[in-house]
């Protein structure tokens, strides 16, 4: 029961749960440890993909949370 209900939210996990928890260890060490020059308020997260975004990317994309950089992004630029 245990190893099919893993199998059946595995996919959701890395952008539901590591996702958000990576990003969220990375602001505090930040707050906490990056030299106060580093910290800026245009600071953005950059995402790299060459399989594409979730919606909720997408759309945290369009607000400007955060800079999506897909293939084509990358090797041809803006």
């Amino acid at each position: 029961m245990a190893e099919q209900v893993w199998r059946s939210s595995r996919p959701r996990f890395p952008s539901a749960v590591a996702g958000p928890h990576f990003e969220q260890i990375c602001r505090e060490w930040v707050a906490h440890f990056a030299a106060p020059e580093t910290c800026c308020p245009s600071v953005r997260l950059a995402c790299y993909s060459g399989a594409g975004f979730t919606e909720e990317l997408r759309d945290a994309g369009a607000r400007g949370e955060v800079v999506l950089v897909d293939l084509r992004r990358l090797y041809g630029g803006e």
